[in-house]
C-alpha cells in the first residue's frame, strides 16, 4: 500500500507539471506567458492537487516532499522561460517588456517551492484537525 501511495503521489505531481507547463500553455496561448488567469490556474491547480491527495489517500508528508523535489526539478528543466512570470525581470510599461533572467528563475522557483510547502502544511494540519474532531 505504501508503494502505491508513493507512486500515485509522484504521478500526480508529474501530471500537474505537464498540465501546468505543457498542455494548458499550448491550449490557452492568449493567457501566457503571464496573466492573472494563468497565475490563478497555476496556484489553484496546485492547491487543488494537495487537497485531493490529502483527502483521497491521506498521503504522508514524506511522499509530498518526494513529489515536491521531482516537481521542482521538472520546473528547473523546463519552465517555459517566463511562464507564470518565472524568471522574468522588469514590468510591462509603455514599450518596456520583461526580460528572462536565469537568476530570477532560481528565485521564482524558490518562492513557488515555499508556497507549495506552506499549502501542504496548511492542508495537513487542517486535515488532521478535521479527522480528529469529526462527528
Amino acid at each position: 500500500m505504501k508503494n502505491k501511495k508513493i507512486m500515485f503521489t509522484v504521478i500526480a505531481f508529474v501530471l500537474t507539471y505537464l498540465l501546468q507547463f505543457i498542455i494548458f500553455p499550448a491550449i490557452a496561448t492568449n493567457y501566457f506567458p503571464r496573466s492573472n488567469e494563468a497565475t490563478v490556474f497555476y496556484f489553484g491547480s496546485f492547491t487543488l492537487l494537495i487537497i485531493i491527495l490529502e483527502l483521497w489517500i491521506a498521503s504522508n508528508i514524506k511522499f509530498w516532499i518526494l513529489g515536491d523535489i521531482i516537481y521542482i526539478a521538472l520546473v528547473f528543466i523546463y519552465n517555459g522561460k517566463g511562464l507564470y512570470g518565472i524568471g522574468l525581470e522588469g514590468i510591462n510599461l509603455d514599450e518596456a517588456q520583461p526580460q528572462y533572467n536565469f537568476e530570477y528563475t532560481v528565485i521564482s522557483i524558490a518562492i513557488f517551492a515555499i508556497y507549495i510547502i506552506i499549502i501542504e502544511a496548511f492542508v495537513k494540519v487542517f486535515s488532521s484537525v478535521w479527522r480528529k474532531y469529526r462527528i
